[in-house]
């Protein structure tokens, strides 16, 4: 059932006679600046009963109401019953009420599993969505609102008293006398807690060597620098004597390429 745009369902009455009921069952009941109302001038209001099996929407300043004695301080509210899995009230300033002017207040009972949006105030406000039962000269009505089913330890399961053994945590196919499997702790890795810190692991090397010791290096590159080419080739004195020279050497006769694979 959907109410928009100032529709109504309604009941008044403006001489002697009490309002009448208003009774509504709906699978989803949606008030879209609309009224659901029992409304009575100077007696006393009628009853309203929503029996929803899903969900009530309250929109655009949408009231539910039963009011009484409205022009004159008599006539007694009338009682307000809603049973809805689901209330929910969103943009506006939406209500639901059981006020008397100068009577006794009727009493509003909600059987929900969860309101939103709505909550019960002593007075109402324009800025809120309010559920109320007040009287501006009389005796207030009493609001009661059960929510069945919404036990929070319903589901909770207790946690056991014995800590886990780690030791059993770890399969024993990496055991000890597989020579193949290791474990190997690398560090925590990912980002950095600061962003100047290095986005690496806990472990940053360093170069702690002695500047001292950094001139060695260049040095010993130096020193191979001076060493004497590598021999490609061979002379003989005709004395028996044979000597290894870097390079052709004129009025000499130069054996072989040292290169050559067939030097016997």
């Amino acid at each position: 059932m959907s109410l928009n745009n100032l529709g109504a369902i309604a009941t008044r009455s403006s001489g002697a006679g009490e309002a009448g009921n208003v009774s509504i069952a709906a699978s989803r009941v949606s008030v879209n600046n609309g009224v659901i109302l029992s409304d009575a001038t100077s007696v006393s209001g009628g009853n309203i009963t929503l029996v929803i099996s899903d969900l009530l929407l309250l929109k655009n300043g949408s009231i539910v109401a039963t009011n009484s004695g409205s022009t004159q301080k008599n006539g007694n509210g009338g009682d307000l019953t809603i049973a809805s899995p689901l209330i929910v009230a969103t943009i506006g300033d939406n209500n639901i009420t059981a006020n008397a002017n100068g009577g006794r207040c009727g009493n509003v009972n909600i059987t929900s599993q969860g309101l939103f949006g709505i909550q019960y105030r002593a007075q109402g406000s324009p800025l809120t969505s309010d559920i109320t039962a007040s009287s501006t000269f009389g005796q207030n009505g009493s609001v009661n609102i059960s929510t069945p089913g919404t036990d929070p330890g319903k589901d909770s399961n207790e946690l056991p008293k014995a800590t886990t053994d780690a030791s059993k945590q770890i399969s024993q196919v990496c055991s000890a006398s597989n020579r193949q499997n290791k474990l190997t702790v690398t560090g925590r890795g990912g980002l950095p807690p600061n962003a100047n810190d290095p986005l690496t692991s806990d472990v940053v090397w360093q170069d702690a060597r002695a500047a001292s010791s950094q001139p060695a290096v260049s040095s010993a590159i130096t020193n191979l620098a001076k060493l004497a080419p590598p021999a490609v080739g061979w002379v003989f004195d005709g004395k028996g004597k044979v000597t290894l020279v870097a390079a052709r050497t004129q009025g000499q006769p130069t054996g072989t390429s040292v290169a050559c694979p067939k030097i016997e």
